[in-house]
């Protein structure tokens, strides 16, 4: 895992270029998932009922559900210390990232398939059945970078969960091992 967060005082606990603690800072970024998923039901379902419901807009109910459940997941996991309630959430994180990384895939493909087709082809209304309009090109664009965006968002996402997983993870070794009386080592980041 590459470490984005730059830290110059050894410590590994803390994120978000070491201002938060990795706790505080994992239940803001799930706070952030949360009210986006909770934003987004809304405007599905109205799709829902204009379009009749396609696979697409199933696909999307079904991503915010299990997007929801995880981030909530996540949330109980820091209250509660348990770790395994991080799995959903890691795990929507990775298909979510092969998603956008599949789409832009294709719409790359499909952007430099347009573009070697040739300016002849290009045209401004969007009624003609000739060559590509212009605004199909741009809505292309869009996809790709809103693919980029939910990509950067994902990783970093992932990045930060993940070492809050493993900080508690490593906290629960250390209260269990201190429970049972075994000694803690030097260089354990729970020595005290």
């Amino acid at each position: 895992m590459s470490d984005i967060n730059v830290n110059f005082r050894g410590s590994k606990d803390k994120c978000l270029w070491n201002f938060v603690h990795i706790k505080l800072g994992a239940q803001i970024l799930c706070a952030f998932g949360l009210f986006g998923y909770i934003l987004s039901v809304a405007a599905v379902i109205e799709r829902f009922k204009a379009e009749g419901g396609t696979f697409w807009e199933l696909f999307e109910i079904i991503e915010i559900i299990l997007g929801i459940v995880g981030f909530i997941g996540v949330l109980v996991g820091i209250k509660q210390s348990k770790p395994k309630y991080f799995y959903l959430c890691l795990g929507f994180l990775v298909f979510q990232m092969f998603i956008f990384s599949g789409g832009m895939f294709f719409f790359l493909s499909f952007y430099a398939f347009v573009m070697d087709a040739g300016e002849e082809h290009l045209t401004l209304d969007k009624t003609s059945d000739k060559g590509v309009s212009i605004s199909d090109v741009l809505r292309i664009v869009h996809v790709i970078l809103a693919c980029i965006v939910g990509l950067i968002y994902d990783v970093f996402t992932f990045d930060v969960l993940y070492k809050c997983y493993r900080f508690i993870t490593e906290k629960n070794a250390a209260d269990y091992d201190a429970l049972l009386g075994i000694p803690r080592s030097i260089n354990s980041p729970f020595h005290v």
